[in-house]
């Protein structure tokens, strides 16, 4: 593979991981061809996709994108898993490591979408906040237990000493 053909990989691999929502790291050893296939079979099938790179060459289409920290996964014989879905390439690699031990999911990462009804503006400002859910303080920690200071120290709450506490009825 000369070098143009690998900037071409890099090039597409980005767009791929830039317009997915999820990525899903796996390790693969000793997979044969017709496992890996039935996985991509299944992958598609899912709406997901599934690509064997060189650990080098995607580190580099992972730069620019939400998954970067992702790169510190990439040793030894890597494969990820991707799809425009938030679940769908992790639902079928997971499936997949169960029924197969020689394929391991060893990370991956989700860009988190809204949902249609919440927005920021939604949101109270944080002095709304604020007013709404005041913070708590030692101060308010400090009111809240006034009774259990007003004792004194080493003293329990409810100690009574029928010899010292007793109330002498004076007739």
């Amino acid at each position: 593979m000369d070098r143009s053909e690998k900037e071409k990989l890099v090039a597409s691999l980005h767009k791929t991981l830039k317009d997915a929502s999820l990525v899903v790291v796996t390790q693969q050893s000793g997979l044969t061809v017709a496992e890996v296939s039935d996985l991509r079979r299944k992958m598609r099938a899912a709406g997901a996709g599934f690509k064997v790179a060189k650990n080098r060459l995607t580190r580099r289409a992972l730069e620019g994108t939400s998954f970067q920290g992702l790169g510190n996964l990439f040793k030894g014989p890597t494969a990820i898993a991707y799809s425009h879905d938030p679940v769908a390439a992790a639902k079928v690699a997971v499936e997949f490591a169960n029924k197969n031990e020689k394929l391991k999911v060893i990370g991956g990462g989700a860009i988190p979408r809204p949902s249609r009804g919440s927005h920021r503006g939604d949101c109270p400002s944080p002095d709304a906040r604020t007013a709404r859910d005041p913070p708590r303080t030692t101060a308010d920690r400090d009111a809240r237990h006034d009774a259990r200071r007003r004792r004194g120290p080493g003293t329990k709450p409810f100690d009574f000493k029928p010899e010292r506490d007793q109330i002498i009825d004076p007739r």
